[in-house]
């Protein structure tokens, strides 16, 4: 299985594990810090800072436009299957 592509991401701390199953339509405006977990099925249409210790559980779809931008606190985390929208 092909692993997520990190390169794309503006910006990626250590110890990050994304699934190869994840889609970012706009990975050039995402931010991700260190000891990040995200899961299979993740959708992301929108920027992102994403802190540090975060989880973000399988199935979880993220969908706004070019101008919103998901952010997320260190030590929080998205449950299974939430849809932000």
């Amino acid at each position: 299985m092909e692993e997520f592509n990190y390169s794309m991401l503006s910006r990626c701390g250590v110890d990050v594990f994304i699934s190869s199953r994840v889609e970012i339509r706009r990975p050039a405006s995402v931010e991700i810090g260190s000891h990040v977990a995200i899961d299979t099925g993740f959708y992301l249409t929108t920027a992102a800072r994403i802190g540090d210790y975060i989880h973000i559980a399988p199935y979880v779809s993220c969908i706004g436009g070019a101008d919103a931008t998901l952010e997320m606190a260190n030590f929080t985390s998205i449950a299974a299957g939430a849809r932000l929208i």
